[in-house]
């Protein structure tokens, strides 16, 4: 009887152990994850295989063309000229305001 109770508080030691570990680990990957350079700032779907991606690099923010068979640069812009609110652009005109950019910076350059 003494050598089951042994058994059972050992086995419940090391699971505690375990998801004391487990815990720790989900912790510092996420941690580490945060701190890139690199992050996905919206997605949105244009067809049943093909997306919008607007990624964020720096300074600098991506606009681009994915499907299946390749990924494509639209436009690259300053990180400035989209407005953020907490690395999000803002809900009054996310796709708007890029497209207004695309269109304003389009403009300029035909001048």
């Amino acid at each position: 009887m003494e050598l089951a109770v042994q058994v059972i508080l050992a086995s419940a030691f090391i699971l505690v152990l375990l998801y004391i570990t487990l815990r720790l680990l989900n912790h510092l990957i996420r941690g580490q994850m945060g701190r890139g350079q690199l992050e996905v700032i919206e997605a949105v779907a244009i067809g049943r295989k093909s997306q919008l991606v607007l990624v964020r690099a720096g300074e600098q923010c991506y606009l681009l063309g994915v499907s299946d068979h390749a990924v494509e640069l639209i436009k690259e812009m300053p990180k400035s000229a989209i407005s953020f609110e907490t690395n999000r652009p803002t809900t009054e005109g996310r796709w708007g305001q890029i497209f207004a950019n695309l269109a304003g910076s389009e403009r300029a350059t035909r001048r």
